[in-house]
């Protein structure tokens, strides 16, 4: 059984190119770079080409502007703690509610021992950073803001040169923590008013255990690691040669294979979730599909465990992650997805696919050949899943007619399915579905109100250029949104409970329940 790895935004495979490069710096020019005999001189050459490397790949105007580091935690550590020292009357941090924890986790700490007032800017359902939000949070209070390029979970990217430039209008400093977007997406930071970004040598094919930091020329630093005059007195400690040499060959390799990661590995990318979301009920992708990582896909499987779907995909030889590696053994639904208010019922149940050049369209072949009996094991077995992947027999004609509305489906206009809707007064159906009796006073204001709901969101949704299942996945999951909003707001919710009670009183009736017979139906939509 050949092994499929499509766990990338956690680690990468190491290129050989890449070891071979950093071999000879353990073995036969092993000397202290800062010495002045020729071993230092050949281990100093090696780490200022390295330096050079990794300034092309990112943009940066000059090599002196890259310290290199142990990885992002430090880089990121580095960033703000040398921002706070450096502006002690500044108090205020502004971050995001989705950073990585190498970020959140310190700002909380700062929160709790320092008294550093913490803005966590909220993200929309898209995983969009509300700019609003942003802007108001902007004082001169702010020492430094600390925002992503790009997510490690959702592969949603942010618009940090447009937020640096706003940073700088209050006199903030400005650091992204670059660690997914370094590699995959061209980043020319001379062109912004980007102030600090962090990256990291094991997400682009490089080792562990060594990063960067850019501080742009002109921005004071305080370094974290006091000692030596290292790396221009931004980083004390004898330089990790052969992991600086290693990571200036894996920049080199990145920007080389830049376009294959934004073609070939993206229709990788695209073709599994276009399929997976054809063959699997009840799934959808979570994150902004117009501006993401060309290899990440993050796709949320309602009402199972996605500890569950790792133990079997890993079964069966294929490693992907149900978030961030630095949150493994959580039982809780990952901090990304609660902040984007993904339902419980799906947040559980999120895998996060993420490719590299090293995969194949056979990596796809495989996925999605186990994928389908993996995920209905699954739900057969989960006491929160409907009781079965197929509609129940008394609701078929019900169905029928809701899924007649959906009949191109692959071919979906919104204004379409608005008067495919009122057309077949989809709210009767879903009542008798239900088993609540008809009334047309409530049918006409429950209609109303969820034919208004979906045109709000679906207004939101930019359906251009996308394949044709996230299209259909994403009409369906409007459309569920929008009965939930309805069905949560209503007076008719205590009916539907009512129903639920008198049909099995030995059961307690549940919002999850309710929604279960609708489910069936929806869960249809855009899968045949």
């Amino acid at each position: 059984m050949r092994p499929v790895y499509l766990d990338n935004n956690a680690t990468t495979r190491v290129d050989p190119e890449v070891v071979q490069a950093m071999l000879p710096f353990f073995t036969e020019q092993f000397g202290n770079p800062s010495s002045s005999h020729d071993f230092g001189a050949s281990a100093g050459a090696a780490v200022r080409k390295a330096r050079l490397q990794v300034q092309t790949l990112i943009g940066a105007e000059f090599d002196d502007e890259i310290t290199f580091t142990s990885g992002g935690t430090e880089s990121d550590n580095a960033a703000i703690l040398s921002a706070l020292e450096l502006t002690p009357e500044r108090t205020e941090i502004v971050t995001s509610a989705v950073e990585h924890s190498a970020v959140l986790t310190l700002c909380a700490h700062l929160g709790k021992t320092r008294g550093i007032k913490v803005h966590r800017i909220p993200v929309d359902r898209h995983g969009r950073l509300d700019l609003d939000t942003y802007r108001a949070a902007l004082t001169p209070r702010v020492a430094i803001v600390s925002i992503m390029w790009a997510n490690n979970e959702t592969g949603t990217i942010f618009p940090v040169v447009e937020l640096a430039e706003l940073a700088k209008d209050v006199g903030a400093l400005f650091h992204t923590d670059a660690v997914q977007a370094v590699g995959k997406l061209a980043i020319d930071l001379k062109s912004t008013a980007i102030d600090m970004l962090s990256l990291s040598g094991h997400k682009l094919h490089g080792p562990k255990g060594v990063g960067a930091l850019y501080v742009k020329r002109g921005v004071h630093f305080c370094p974290l690691i006091k000692g030596g005059s290292q790396e221009g007195n931004r980083r004390a400690g004898t330089q990790n040669t052969p992991g600086i040499v290693a990571l200036g060959v894996a920049a080199d390799l990145a920007l080389k294979f830049m376009d294959d990661a934004n073609t070939r590995v993206k229709a990788l990318r695209d073709r599994l979730e276009k399929e997976l979301l054809q063959r699997i009920p009840d799934a959808f992708v979570a994150g902004d599909l117009r501006a993401r990582l060309p290899n990440t896909a993050n796709i949320a499987f309602g009402h199972i465990e996605g500890e569950g779907i790792l133990h079997f995909l890993n079964r069966e030889g294929i490693a992907c992650s149900s978030g961030s590696a630095c949150a493994s053994g959580s039982l809780e639904p990952s901090h990304v997805l609660v902040a984007m208010n993904i339902p419980d019922s799906a947040a559980h149940g999120a895998i996060r696919f993420s490719f590299s050049r090293n995969n194949g369209e056979e990596d796809v072949d495989r996925v999605l050949e186990v994928m389908p009996g993996i995920v209905k094991k699954l739900c057969d077995l989960s006491p929160s899943s409907p009781a079965t992947m197929q509609p129940r027999p008394p609701f078929q004609a019900k169905e029928n007619a809701l899924r007649s509305c959906f009949a191109e489906s692959r071919a979906i206009n919104v204004t379409d399915i608005l008067a495919r809707l009122k057309s077949l007064s989809a709210a009767e159906e879903f009542f008798e579905v239900l088993g609540i009796s008809y009334d047309p006073k409530v049918l006409n204001v429950s209609r109303l109100h969820i034919m208004k709901r979906m045109g709000q969101y679906l207004a939101e949704e930019d359906f251009a250029g996308l394949p044709d299942g996230v299209i259909a996945a994403r009409a369906r999951a409007t459309l569920e949104r929008a009965y939930e909003d309805f069905a949560t707001s209503s007076p008719l919710t205590q009916r539907v409970f009512k129903v639920l009670k008198e049909h099995d009183p030995d059961k307690p009736a549940t919002r999850d329940r309710a929604f279960v017979p609708f489910d069936s139906i929806l869960r249809r939509f855009g899968t045949e």
